[in-house]
């Protein structure tokens, strides 16, 4: 039996339990600090599914966080690309979306844009191998590869 500790927000939450690790996760997509879509999935999977999180960097340096994310997109099995209402441009999720798509990771895409700027992420639904317009459904598709995964690849 191990002990984890999640991070949320600044409040440590200790979890006690034993962890199989069957699927890495990238989460793409705008960058909060407050109120961050993130934590959902991480308190949701916790348990089952290894995030890597670009929060993680542990650095305001560009060039420091930008090998970070590239590293972890190397590194992981599947991306889970968000574009929230709310974030002010998608570059850095473009990015990321397109060195996963030419690693062949799978991706997950949750198109969450507005009506006026959904046709500029035509290139991002197309390199995806699902996409949702809701993030809770992105949440579910996810459980549901999980357990595809467990039970199909050893």
């Amino acid at each position: 039996m191990y002990w984890y500790v999640m991070m949320f927000q600044g409040t440590r939450f200790p979890y006690q339990r034993e962890r199989r690790v069957e699927m890495k996760v990238y989460l793409a997509g705008g960058m909060s600090w407050n109120n961050d879509w993130r934590n959902p999935i991480i308190g949701k999977y916790y348990n089952y599914i290894e995030f890597l999180d670009p929060r993680n960097s542990g650095s305001g340096d560009e060039k420091v966080y930008t090998e970070y994310d590239l590293k972890c997109i190397r590194d992981c099995d599947v991306v889970f690309a968000y574009m929230a209402k709310n974030n002010p441009s998608g570059y850095g999720l473009s990015v990321e979306l397109g060195c996963a798509y030419a690693l062949d990771k799978f991706i997950i895409f949750v198109d969450c844009s507005d009506v006026n700027r959904k046709k500029y992420f035509g290139m991002h639904r197309v390199m995806a191998d699902v996409v949702f317009t809701d993030l809770n459904d992105g949440m579910k598709y996810l459980g549901t590869l999980y357990e595809y995964r467990k039970r199909n690849i050893k």
